[in-house]
């Protein structure tokens, strides 16, 4: 099994970065403007290309302004089962470290490298949204 990792300082409190990952507002600012949320089953829906390609992931763990994990499920095959995890940190000057994880990529995916480039802009543009306090989502 692959695991794509990223690394990002941002210059923006703990709160803040939490709040960009654990929230529809939040990942509308970053990643997709397409995202809605099920309280009950604790799953974000995120649509691309006008809802053509979608990814459902279930919150299955979370601590205040350090850690969260989902799960990939639905009906998209290269990422089902696998899992976003995002572990954030305060360091020096009031930044906030985020690690990121995409984890438990089927050998042979063909995914992986677009996957993981993606993921390296993604890195980027939530930065931009915590630091510059914007929204420009990288998939609208």
């Amino acid at each position: 099994m692959k695991t794509l990792k990223h690394q990002i300082e941002i210059k923006g409190n703990i709160e803040t970065v939490f709040e960009k990952i654990t929230t529809v507002d939040g990942f509308k600012s970053w990643w997709t403007d397409d995202v809605s949320y099920s309280l009950e089953d604790k799953l974000f829906i995120f649509g691309f290309n006008n809802h053509l390609v979608v990814f459902e992931m279930r919150m299955i763990e979370k601590i205040e302004n350090t850690i969260v994990k989902y799960k990939c499920v639905g009906e998209n095959p290269e990422w089902t089962d696998t899992y976003l995890y995002f572990k954030l940190k305060t360091i020096e000057d009031g930044k906030t470290l985020v690690r990121f994880e995409h984890t438990n990529w089927k050998d042979g995916s063909p995914s992986v490298a677009k996957c993981n480039t993606d993921w390296g802009h993604l890195m980027y543009f939530l930065k931009d949204a915590v630091e510059k306090n914007i929204s420009n989502p990288f998939m609208s």
